[in-house]
């Protein structure tokens, strides 16, 4: 089960910290996280980002948006796009 335990608007689209929790074999309940996802729009259809652990979940956005783009420039580099 998940539990959402914060949202935060960032531009047009939502970051948000969900908790999971589970029970153990024992009976005993288990909870996890927070963990931060960016929920945005693709193609009429709804994503979601995993950002991790953090405290910074903007600026993890970032890194991971920076990352995604060279990835991208340098496939379409060797590609000789």
């Amino acid at each position: 089960m998940r539990d959402v335990v914060e949202y935060r608007s960032h531009a047009d689209e939502t970051l948000q910290a969900e908790v999971r929790c589970y029970v153990r074999k024992g009976g005993t309940a288990k909870e996890q996280g927070s963990y931060w996802y960016f929920r945005y729009h693709e193609g009429g259809k709804q994503k979601k980002l995993y950002l991790g652990r953090t405290d910074d979940p903007e600026g993890e956005l970032a890194r991971k948006r920076a990352d995604t783009s060279m990835k991208g420039a340098d496939l379409r580099r060797s590609r000789g796009i």
